[in-house]
């Protein structure tokens, strides 16, 4: 685990706004969600992307956040939807979750412990 995950230069793929950000709990892997509808995972070290930007949200992409053992990433939407992403494989883990209204904050575990984070 990373003690203090940083970038040391800008990382561009994106088309539109980042919305959110959040760092895997190793600190090896940054995620990105954006007004492009998409989420980009990035090498930390390599400061390169991970593969192909993740799609699958039809609106904004407002938050991103690592479950604890990093191997699930959960993205709310404008469109209404949460996504759980399979990291390895960078596939979504089953359909979206709908929800009445847009997600547009990051889930917070319990006791102010890993902001960003989403409890499984």
């Amino acid at each position: 685990m990373l003690d203090n995950p940083r970038l040391t230069t800008f990382l561009h793929r994106h088309t539109g706004i980042v919305q959110s950000v959040a760092f895997s709990p190793d600190g090896k892997t940054l995620a990105s969600g954006s007004g492009d509808k998409t989420i980009i995972l990035w090498d930390v070290a390599g400061q390169k992307p991970l593969g192909q930007p993740l799609t699958g949200h039809t609106g904004i992409v407002q938050s991103v956040a690592f479950s604890p053992d990093g191997k699930t990433l959960a993205s709310g939407s404008e469109d209404k939807t949460i996504i759980l992403w399979d990291v390895a494989s960078q596939k979504p883990l089953g359909q979206p979750l709908t929800q009445q209204f847009p997600v547009s904050e990051k889930v917070k575990e319990p006791r102010g412990v890993g902001r960003g984070r989403f409890c499984a």
